[in-house]
């Protein structure tokens, strides 16, 4: 077997258990040779794959129209990074559908701020409230919390200042800090665009959901933003070859931003 094919292992035995492939089938849908799709069947365990959720694809027909067209541009750089895997003889179509059978690069959680110190989460109101020593503190002048707001447990913990001035409450509390812009744009019309993104999506990412959003991302074949990314998601987001389960493709199936905004420097 060819080094560096045996990673294809669990992708494999997943499709040839959850699709009913045939070995046939599995050695055409990704150009490999019928003994290399046996010794792969014999390595892999279907269920290393099953956890980690992606679903491959057999050809680049299983994608929907819109992705097929933005992958397609960004795979000639994309597939560079796997040479031991992807054979330069092998078409396009092939080397895609054999890139699925991997996990993509998503980032890992951003280190969170000490509970020694003030951070801030988003509550159930979509305001970002600071806590301290793992309990909430108080926002509003009030003294407490009226009625009480639940924390959303799953979203980022952020520093204060990193919180825009109309998403804090009780803005004026000094403990927020200076008002740091945590994102790269400064045009005013960018600047709008993340001001209504982030009053949907809140800070985090709206790929990984594990670090800070950054970046305004949009359809580099259409011109219509899909949402707010952090740098590593928004570099990689455009070469996922999944169909679903994967965190990238299931932005990329439905992002967050409404339709009909434009990204203001796109360039057909």
């Amino acid at each position: 077997m060819r080094q560096g094919l045996h990673k294809l292992a669990p992708g494999v035995s997943w499709v040839h258990r959850h699709r009913g492939l045939t070995m046939d089938d599995l050695a055409s849908c990704y150009a490999l040779p019928p003994r290399t799709v046996t010794q792969l069947l014999e390595l892999g365990d279907a269920r290393v794959h099953a956890r980690r959720g992606d679903v491959p694809i057999t050809s680049l027909e299983d994608l929907p129209a819109h992705r097929i067209t933005t992958l397609l541009p960004a795979a000639g750089y994309g597939l560079g990074r796997y040479p031991d895997l992807l054979d330069p003889d092998l078409s396009r179509g092939h080397q895609i559908a054999r890139l699925s059978l991997l996990a993509c690069g998503v980032p890992r959680r951003a280190d969170a701020p000490s509970r020694s110190r003030d951070h801030a989460k988003e509550g159930e109101d979509g305001l970002y409230h600071l806590r301290s020593d793992g309990r909430m503190d108080t926002c509003d002048r009030g003294g407490t919390h009226r009625p009480p707001v639940r924390l959303r447990r799953e979203r980022l913990s952020v520093r204060p200042e990193s919180v825009p001035k109309n998403l804090r409450c009780e803005p004026e509390d000094r403990r927020w800090g200076t008002d740091s812009v945590a994102h790269t744009h400064r045009a005013p019309r960018m600047v709008s665009i993340v001001d209504e993104l982030r009053s949907i999506q809140g800070l985090s990412c709206g790929a990984c959901h594990k670090q800070l959003s950054t970046v305004i991302d949009h359809d580099h074949a259409t011109g219509m933003v899909r949402g707010l990314l952090c740098t590593p998601c928004n570099v990689a987001v455009d070469s996922c070859p999944h169909l679903s389960g994967c965190p990238f493709a299931e932005y990329l199936n439905t992002p967050p931003a409404p339709a009909g905004i434009r990204y203001p420097r796109h360039r057909p």
